[in-house]
């Protein structure tokens, strides 16, 4: 990074004209890597800056966030230190464990880590503890884990079926009965988790 003529700090880092697939597969992934990465670098900086009073405070506005999301980095980053985290979670996941107490948000997590449960999953859980249901783990609330992961494959799918067809000379029809084919699996799927 540097600045302009401005004092504007701006991205100095140019991409090539030309790069080899391996270089360009590690700058996208590495972007990925960043952009998972900068909510909690973002709260732990709040965090740093609340350390310092009334001058972090001030700041913290340099961040461009608006206080809503200040404050939802800062309670996430405060309720997962460094690390307790994992980079085989999204930010998204560990907020929505973060209203949990602590054994809880630890079980989650790891069950996560496994795949037994995704964030629609947490966050269904988190709804039932706000109106009073029990936090107990049942049969009930991992089925609907594994039904919410088994609808994104089914979304996934059919995003894959729309690139097999992107470009091809491929009638309306075929693409029809296509899409019918997975939105029919899609709820013979919904049958059985429902």
């Amino acid at each position: 990074m540097s600045q302009n003529g401005n004092g504007v700090v701006v991205w100095s880092e140019r991409i090539p004209a030309r790069m080899s697939w391996s270089e360009l597969e590690e700058r996208v992934r590495n972007v990925g890597k960043l952009k998972r990465a900068l909510p909690f670098y973002v709260g732990d900086l709040v965090l740093a800056c609340d350390e310092h009073g009334e001058k972090g405070s001030q700041l913290i506005n340099e961040f461009g966030y608006s206080e809503g999301a200040l404050a939802n980095l800062r309670y996430v980053a405060k309720r997962f230190p460094p690390d307790e985290r994992s980079s085989g979670l999204a930010w998204s996941f560990y907020q929505a464990c973060a209203p949990f107490d602590k054994r809880t948000r630890e079980r989650l997590i790891t069950q996560g880590l496994s795949g037994e449960i995704n964030r629609a999953g947490v966050r269904a859980l988190a709804a039932a503890q706000a109106n009073g249901a029990s936090q107990t783990e049942n049969a009930g609330n991992r089925l609907l884990g594994a039904k919410d992961a088994a609808f994104e494959g089914v979304g996934l799918a059919m995003a894959q079926v729309a690139k097999l067809y992107k470009g091809q000379n491929v009638t309306n029809e075929t693409w029809a009965d296509a899409l019918d084919e997975l939105i029919a699996k899609a709820m013979i799927l919904r049958g059985m988790v429902a």
